[in-house]
């Protein structure tokens, strides 16, 4: 029997919890145009928040490279165009 309290998730802590979108603290010090603070939903015609593959509230498009190659055996990685995430670091052996 586990001793972890587990609380429902709060809106306007900044941290993003489940069954939110964003979470960009309170209504007063949000600084994300894309996030609605009082809901913690995306706003209208968002498709994301935050990550290395979101600008101004859109995903960025299929191809873009969001991580640099570091050596020739760790090849770049580039956005979906479904997701605000650039895909997991990927080496080659």
């Amino acid at each position: 029997l586990g001793t972890d309290i587990i609380s429902p998730p709060v809106c306007g802590n900044e941290l993003l919890e489940v069954g939110e979108e964003c979470d960009c603290g309170t209504p007063e010090n949000c600084q994300n145009e894309c996030c609605d603070a009082a809901t913690c939903k995306l706003k209208s015609g968002s498709e994301c928040g935050h990550g290395d593959c979101c600008e101004q509230c859109k995903f960025t498009k299929s191809g873009t490279e969001c991580r640099a190659s570091m050596s020739e055996c760790d090849p770049a990685e580039h956005c979906t165009g479904q997701s605000s995430e650039c895909p997991a670091d990927v080496g080659h052996k």
